[in-house]
């Protein structure tokens, strides 16, 4: 850590945060399979045509 002049909590950040995004990434979306995609469009367009 000397050579680059950071901590060790700067130096396992890019690192940290590639793992969470690893995990939270799929985690999200997956949900939405389980709904059915014609539901899907129906809410989309819905809300489109409402706002």
């Amino acid at each position: 850590m000397d050579e680059f002049y950071c901590s060790e909590l700067v130096a396992t950040l890019g690192l940290t945060s590639f793992v969470c995004g690893l995990v939270l990434g799929p985690a999200l979306p997956a949900p939405l399979s389980k709904v059915s995609i014609s539901y899907f469009w129906f809410w989309f367009s819905s809300y489109k045509i409402c706002s």
